[in-house]
């Protein structure tokens, strides 16, 4: 099977060989997808500086593997070409992770390819970052079927009523006391659903929700890129 100039994103790269690069891809129409370049990493290569984390690609590839070559990679010149700094890297790290451990190879997605794409631009600008990964984090889940169903709860604007996230049974009203499970007001998880940015104590109880259910669907898989970050 070959593809043509396929919009795409590298995720990570992996040294292979003494010139080559393994590449973890996020394709527009085919999803995620692992790439073999060979000789990238000679020094008469042009492809390598090319084959960036968050650079907007239109790549080529053959094979039917699940290891596939690359045959051809530029740059797409009708988009942004962000450019993430300090934190703006490691969010970025953060979210390539995300994808490459929630996602399952070979799935189309055209949604998160656009999701993606939208956060990168986020993340390289002036934008509160938390908020574009509390919004990011929300969205991915919910494309991947598991969503926390917030516009299907009624009166998320009454100020009374504090939510909490049951890994079975999605986000339930809480009866009061003490409890174990990452506590939530209703009108931040309105904040979340209209993309408003709330304050201080709303981002973080936002952090604490999406921490505890994105702990939850990575089934023990740790994210490295929060080691590297701290």
């Amino acid at each position: 099977m070959r593809v043509q100039l396929q919009p795409a994103y590298v995720l990570h790269t992996q040294a292979y060989s003494n010139t080559s690069l393994i590449l973890d891809v996020f394709s527009l129409d085919f999803g995620r997808i692992r790439l073999l370049a060979r000789g990238v990493r000679s020094a008469k290569s042009m492809r390598r500086a090319l084959l960036q984390a968050f650079t907007p690609l239109n790549i080529s590839w053959t094979g039917r593997s699940d290891l596939k070559t690359l045959t051809d990679v530029e740059l797409d010149a009708n988009s942004h070409l962000p450019k993430l700094q300090g934190d703006g890297l490691f969010n970025g790290l953060y979210v390539n992770e995300l994808l490459i451990k929630l996602t399952h190879a070979n799935d189309p997605h055209e949604d998160i390819f656009f999701l993606y794409k939208n956060v990168i631009e986020d993340l390289s600008g002036s934008q509160d970052q938390a908020f574009s990964l509390r919004c990011f984090e929300y969205q991915l889940l919910e494309f991947l079927g598991y969503g926390l169903a917030i516009e299907s709860i009624d009166d998320l604007s009454d100020g009374t009523k504090i939510y909490q996230y049951q890994p079975e049974a999605g986000l339930v009203l809480h009866s009061g006391g003490k409890s174990a499970l990452p506590l939530i007001e209703g009108r931040y998880l309105l904040s979340l659903l209209q993309k408003e940015i709330c304050g201080d104590e709303g981002m973080q109880q936002l952090k604490n929700l999406m921490r505890f259910t994105l702990h939850y669907h990575l089934d023990g898989k740790k994210i490295q890129s929060r080691v590297l970050y701290q």
